[in-house]
């Protein structure tokens, strides 16, 4: 009888560690696969970072949802007229993006007083693109965070192509919203970026010389 106790006993911390593990998923994710060229997590920032200007970024979510915003975020003091990002093949206006911080929503029209945390990305200019996960999107998710427990459960899951140029950093956050302020939201741990490298100064010098080298010789070649 004893045995029998301590095997129900078992049993059951096991149902509750392994509750506790499927209630530990975000309620939204963003996740960049780190199979696609250039993809890394930066463990500093906690953040899947993509450094070509085309990739497949992928948003994750527990439940079907309507009305759930991708924030695309310029680096603070870069115009959007400087750039464009298309989403499955269609660039977002430069007239879309506001300054300050999100959301969107008729309690924050302009952008200026949003309520997601700045996370050393806001204020700055920012657009959203709004989509909806529906019964067509499920899929087994997992918690996109390297070392988060392992395993899968279903849920739901879309993929955007995202195609960058002229802009050499773009943050993603990804929320919902409730009576205009944000409801449920990907945790900062659980974002995505497009952060290309910087030159190394040795780079850009060769670069020149290689510039200059070259002018020279098609003067000479037009004399």
């Amino acid at each position: 009888m004893k045995n029998m106790r301590t095997i129900i006993a078992a049993c059951f911390i096991t149902l509750l560690l392994s509750a506790g593990i499927a209630s530990a998923y975000p309620t939204l994710q963003l996740y960049i696969d780190p199979s696609q060229p250039g993809v890394s997590w930066d463990s500093s920032t906690e953040t899947w970072v993509a450094s070509s200007n085309t990739f497949t970024l992928s948003a994750l979510s527990e439940g079907t949802l309507s009305g759930v915003r991708l924030s695309i975020a310029l680096t603070d003091g870069v115009s959007p007229s400087s750039g464009t990002v298309s989403i499955n093949g269609s660039g977002i206006s430069s007239s879309n993006y506001v300054y300050g911080i999100p959301p969107i929503s008729a309690l924050n029209p302009d952008g200026g007083g949003g309520d997601l945390a700045p996370h050393d990305i806001f204020p700055t200019y920012f657009a959203e693109y709004i989509f909806d996960f529906t019964p067509a999107n499920a899929a087994d998710i997992f918690d996109t965070q390297p070392g988060a427990a392992a395993g899968t459960k279903s849920g739901y899951w879309k993929d955007f192509y995202i195609d960058i140029s002229g802009f050499n950093f773009v943050h993603f956050d990804l929320y919902t919203l409730k009576n205009d302020v944000i409801d449920k939201f990907a945790p900062f741990s659980h974002d995505a970026e497009y952060n290309p490298p910087i030159p190394e100064p040795g780079t850009m010098v060769l670069l020149g010389i290689s510039l200059l080298a070259a002018a020279g010789y098609m003067r000479r070649m037009g004399k």
